[in-house]
């Protein structure tokens, strides 16, 4: 029977202690036990933001890189600067041209111009030429600690190299190179074929007239009559000689 004045029981948090209080969020576990599902949405931004991390990461590492370049940069010179604290080569009141920096062992040259030095530097195992004005690989004929001998070809660059010959033959033009080799080291002989060939033209013209004028002479030359020979007459038996005296003699006869 029901009890008359007692009402039906109202649900309250303290009833029923087995459901989730208000405001609870269910964990990663839950929901996935639950079928939790998150919104697109929220996903997407989630993939931007791990995007946008790993962007700044790299940012970051590649800038690190770039402070530790420079770090060592400043901390290890390059050769040439290195090189160049230990020279005392300076332009001033030198001919504008190319040197050697024999202190250097001759990898290092410079250019001097207006009293003012510009330097580089040869590959590995190279050296500096002061009359070839290039790095060249070690050879037998390695000037380099007599390249102040030879800075005096500096004074021929850019300038005509057959000046006298010119003054001689007239007709002649000059021939401009930017290089001048001194006999001793090398021998430019670029331009002997071409006077050789200008030497040899004038003797081939005086050979010509020398034939010419012996074929003249032997033209104009009397030509001698023709003389009858004088005949020679022999006798029969001169001519006709007995066979057996065309046959050689035994030289030695043996009788048995």
């Amino acid at each position: 029977m029901r009890k008359e004045g007692v009402g039906p029981r109202a649900y309250t948090p303290a009833a029923f202690p087995n459901t989730l209080p208000s405001g609870f969020r269910p964990t990663a576990s839950l929901a996935e036990l639950a079928g939790y599902t998150r919104p697109q949405h929220q996903e997407q931004q989630d993939e931007s933001y791990n995007q946008q991390a790993a962007k700044l990461q790299q940012q970051q590492q590649v800038q690190q890189e770039v402070e530790e370049d420079l770090e060592e940069e400043k901390e290890e010179p390059d050769r040439l600067s290195a090189l160049l604290q230990q020279s005392k080569f300076d332009c001033v009141g030198k001919q504008t041209g190319y040197y050697a920096d024999e202190e250097l062992a001759c990898e290092v040259f410079h250019y001097c111009q207006d009293s003012v030095k510009h330097s580089w530097i040869c590959p590995d195992g190279f050296t500096f030429h002061q009359v070839h004005l290039i790095c060249m690989p070690p050879t037998h004929d390695s000037i380099c600690q007599k390249s102040s001998k030879y800075h005096f070809v500096n004074e021929y660059l850019y300038r005509p190299v057959n000046e006298e010959e010119v003054q001689r033959k007239p007709n002649v033009a000059l021939k401009y190179s930017d290089r001048f080799y001194p006999a001793d080291i090398y021998r430019d002989d670029r331009f002997e074929d071409e006077e050789q060939e200008e030497d040899e033209q004038p003797r081939r013209q005086q050979q010509q007239v020398q034939q010419q004028q012996q074929q003249q002479q032997l033209q104009q030359a009397p030509r001698p009559s023709p003389r009858p020979q004088q005949q020679v007459f022999r006798t029969a038996e001169e001519v006709n000689i007995p066979l057996v005296q065309r046959r050689p003699q035994r030289p030695y006869e043996f009788d048995f």
